[in-house]
């Protein structure tokens, strides 16, 4: 933007490239938040984790929560400023209560997510409005679709993701996400083939449309269970902050779908539900088996070259100093 140029100075006024710099600016102040957060969904479930850090060394970690119930059922992550967080949650759960009183059942998850992006997007229409410097990421579990996970930025967008990340590391998480879950959202090329041929080979006898149809369901998508989601969040998270979080610097919310099958007594089908210090540790543990090898190399370098600088140190004082003569 070219200095001198007041096009940043109202939110309703587009720019001669096109642009809306105070929405740019919302999606900066995200990313400036300090902290990240991920969104997995599995098959009969859903989870996201995110950090849980105190802006000041007085504060109670616990009352920093950035997970927020708006019902029974559907649980929010709110990603940047805390004091739009909770203006956001509060007009959610007015939203979920008022849609329970009108037409007698819970408000669907993709309805509450298409509800708060038209919500943030009328901010972007008047110009005595400041836009909501949050992205939300909306779990559930639908009767019908199944686990959902949503995401709404504060320009309005929403969409359904198998996996989302929002914060500082965004970018980090989205590629190392991307590299994981490949194989759980794209079948593989050989895998097709043996699909197609065994599609075709299946009209001759019933033994072998029966081989077909085995063979058909073992060439769909897969999508990895809530366990297997818990932990590829949890793996991302560290992986992306290099350093190991320990059950307390973290929070994870889940919601099991009632045919799932994971063994945490805290969660009910359906229910939503954030992870207790035990379940958190349990699962920590497993998922430092998951973090990238270049990322155990990384630091193996490092302490290497920590190592390597104190023995070239005592190796130029024990021999090519003098004390006698120099001021070492």
């Amino acid at each position: 933007m070219a200095k001198g140029s007041n096009y940043d100075r109202h939110l309703t006024i587009f720019s001669p490239e096109g642009r809306l710099y105070q929405i740019e600016y919302a999606f900066k102040a995200v990313k400036s938040c300090g902290y990240t957060s991920i969104g997995v969904r599995g098959r009969d479930g859903v989870v996201f984790v995110t950090q849980l850090k105190a802006p000041d060394k007085l504060i109670d970690p616990s009352s920093c929560s950035h997970i927020y119930r708006v019902s029974p059922h559907v649980g929010v992550l709110m990603t940047g400023f805390p004091a739009d967080a909770r203006s956001i949650a509060q007009k959610l759960r007015q939203q979920v209560a008022d849609f329970r009183f009108k037409f007698g059942y819970d408000m669907p998850v993709d309805v509450m997510a298409r509800w708060l992006a038209d919500n943030n997007q009328v901010y972007t229409q008047h110009a005595y409005m400041r836009v909501m410097a949050v992205e939300t990421m909306i779990i559930g579990c639908d009767e019908e679709k199944g686990p959902l996970l949503y995401k709404v930025d504060p320009a309005g967008y929403v969409a359904g993701y198998h996996a989302a990340c929002a914060g500082v590391k965004e970018v980090e998480a989205t590629n190392w996400l991307e590299k994981k879950l490949k194989s759980h959202l794209v079948p593989s090329q050989a895998t097709a083939t043996a699909t197609a041929t065994a599609t075709a080979t299946a009209s001759t006898t019933a033994a072998a449309a029966a081989s077909a149809t085995s063979s058909s369901d073992a060439g769909g998508v897969a999508a990895p269970s809530l366990e297997q989601s818990i932990q590829f969040a949890i793996s991302a998270l560290q992986s992306v902050l290099s350093e190991d979080l320990k059950a307390n610097e973290m929070e994870v919310g889940i919601v099991k779908s009632p045919d799932g099958g994971m063994d945490i007594d805290a969660a009910g089908s359906g229910v939503f539900e954030k992870l207790s210090e035990d379940d958190k540790k349990n699962i920590s543990s497993q998922s430092q088996k998951e973090i990238d090898p270049w990322v155990a190399s990384w630091q193996l370098k490092l302490k290497l070259k920590r190592k390597e600088r104190k023995r070239v140190l005592s190796f130029l004082l024990a021999n090519f100093c003098n004390p006698k003569k120099l001021n070492c």
